[in-house]
This record gives C-alpha cells, sequence and structure tokens, in this order.
C-alpha cells in the first residue's frame, strides 16, 4: 500500500493530467472551430487579392510569395511544404508563371482542390511569343483577369455551396471596382500623345497591358526574369530611345534595377518611377490591391511619359 508522500505525488499527477485533458478538449473544441473555415494558399498576392476580393472572410487565406517577390525565380522553401501540407485548396495563376513550382503544383493535384487561374481563359486570347511560349502576365489585361476570376468564384459556390449568394455578390462589387480602375486608367492614357505611347520596362510583364491600353512595350528580358541580360539588346533600346525621344525607362519592384538604371544613363532618358509587375505593393502601399495596383501603374506611367526634359 503507497504511503502518504506515494499517494500525494500520485494525486497531483492525477490532477495535472485532468487539466492538461481539460485544456486540450478546449483547444481541440477551438481547433474545429477555426478548422471549419476553408483554408486557402495562393501563390502570389495578385492571387491572393482575387481570392479575398471574392470570398471575403468566409475562408482563411495564406500566400507563399509576399510582396515584392519574383514569381519567376521563386523556390519553395521547408515552411512553404507546411503551408501546403494545412491548405484545403491551392490557387495559381499558371503558364509557367509559377515556374519553379511545378512539380509541387502537380503532385498537389492528386490530394487536394488545386486550381489554376488560366485555365478560365480563351486561348486566342493568351499571348505567345514566336517559339509558342505563353506570356503568363495575363492579370494585365484587366477583362482576362475578370475572367478569370469569374471562373474562381464559380468554382468557390461549388465548393462552397452555402455560400454561393455571398460569393456572387462579391465578385459583383468586385467586378464594378475592376471597371472602375479601368475606365480611370484609360482617362489617364489618353493624356499621353501618340508618339510617346511607349513603355520601357525590366521585362515583358507588360504585353497585355500595352495590348489592352493600346501601348508600345518594349523591355530588356523577355517574359521570365530567369534569362541572361543581353547587352546587345540594351544597345539597342537606346538607340531606339534616343531616336524616338522617349522621356522616360520604368522600374518593377520585384525586377532588379541594374539593366534600366543602364538604359537611362546612356539613353538620357529620365527614371520614371516603378511599377508593380509580379506582385502587388505592401499592405501599407497604394498597390496592396489589383485595383489599387491599376491605378498606380497607369499615373505613374503617364507623368512619365508627359514629362518634359
Amino acid at each position: 500500500m503507497p504511503n502518504k508522500k506515494h499517494l500525494a505525488v500520485f494525486l497531483w499527477v492525477l490532477f495535472f493530467g485532468m487539466l492538461g485533458c481539460s485544456r486540450g478538449g478546449k483547444e481541440s473544441s477551438s481547433s474545429e472551430k477555426v478548422s471549419k473555415k476553408l483554408r486557402i494558399l495562393a501563390t502570389t498576392t495578385i492571387v491572393e487579392d482575387m481570392i479575398r476580393q471574392s470570398l471575403g472572410d468566409l475562408v482563411d487565406v495564406e500566400v507563399l510569395m509576399g510582396p515584392g517577390t519574383d514569381p519567376h525565380l521563386y523556390v519553395a522553401s521547408p515552411r512553404d511544404y507546411a503551408k501546403v501540407k494545412g491548405a484545403s485548396v491551392v490557387v495559381y495563376s499558371g503558364l509557367h508563371l509559377e515556374a519553379k513550382l511545378g512539380d509541387l503544383l502537380n503532385s498537389l493535384s492528386r490530394s487536394k482542390e488545386v486550381i489554376e487561374l488560366s485555365s478560365f481563359l480563351p486561348k486566342g486570347r493568351v499571348i505567345v511569343d514566336s517559339l509558342r511560349v505563353p506570356d503568363p502576365h495575363f492579370w494585365f489585361d484587366p477583362e482576362l483577369w475578370l475572367t478569370a476570376g469569374e471562373g474562381f468564384a464559380k468554382r468557390m459556390q461549388h465548393i462552397l455551396p452555402a455560400h454561393k449568394a455571398t460569393i456572387r455578390d462579391n465578385f459583383s462589387r468586385w467586378r464594378r471596382a475592376v471597371n472602375e480602375s479601368t475606365n480611370f486608367a484609360r482617362d489617364q492614357f489618353a493624356k499621353i500623345p501618340p508618339e510617346r505611347r511607349v513603355l520601357v520596362t525590366s521585362h515583358d510583364a507588360f504585353r497585355y497591358f500595352g495590348r489592352f491600353f493600346d501601348i508600345e512595350v518594349m523591355s530588356v528580358l523577355g517574359v521570365s526574369t530567369d534569362a541572361q541580360i543581353s547587352i546587345k539588346k540594351i544597345e539597342n533600346l537606346v538607340k531606339d530611345i534616343k531616336k524616338r525621344s522617349v522621356p522616360a525607362v520604368f522600374l518593377e519592384t520585384s525586377v532588379s534595377p541594374y539593366a534600366i538604371q543602364r538604359i537611362q544613363e546612356e539613353s538620357g532618358a529620365k527614371i520614371g518611377g516603378e511599377l508593380y509587375g509580379d506582385s502587388l505593393g505592401g499592405p501599407d502601399t497604394v498597390a496592396s490591391t489589383y485595383v489599387g495596383m491599376l491605378k498606380h501603374n497607369a499615373q505613374i506611367v503617364v507623368e512619365g511619359l508627359t514629362h518634359e526634359n
């Protein structure tokens, strides 16, 4: 028979064990409550914004690539795999934008709902180069981005059938905001003389933008930043800028400024400012949303191309 000392120890262990079970029960209950909200993982900030605008607080959203991250160069980290494991739905842009995540995204489709936004696009509207490589920056055509958003919203209505009306209303509200910012951008670009409607940037992120808003686009790199800078191309761009008296060239927030700074120095054009290309801005910036990014880019381009040297 145990002595009093052993009995006291036993009772303390029993008490803390019961307390731990009680706390554990509360934590489990809380976890279950949290887990009822669908967890969605977005690859980029632009994708994340579409999800938040369409679904609001119906879901929990995480993003792999934060503000200022270049998706062409991004490689998944061990922390990313934890995020992937905890998500019920993974949403990515597609057309090889997230090129280094290709194997991971393909493997996920066997165990999770994986949504590729570019799959909702009409194939005839996707820009391809001479080698038939698609340009993944289709969000710069607001109509295409809304088409992808509508496809996403409809998919989510099937996944969350109890919230069909809320998703429909959220998307309709976002569509109006995108259309308003698109009209704002058109009004801004009307201020640029035809001979100055030339946008020089670091890489070919703005071809959809140029096609939609009728602006010629020239860049140092192709559709991916994962390439070597061509000295010959820089020299040709400098010649074109001088010949056509292009007043400004533009940096991109997620791309090294080296090439554009060199072009600026050799051509005499000024740096017109920074554009948001493959990533939105941080939460304290005017470009923290897709709508804000469109307005910001339009204003920066117009200010740069209407500037008098």
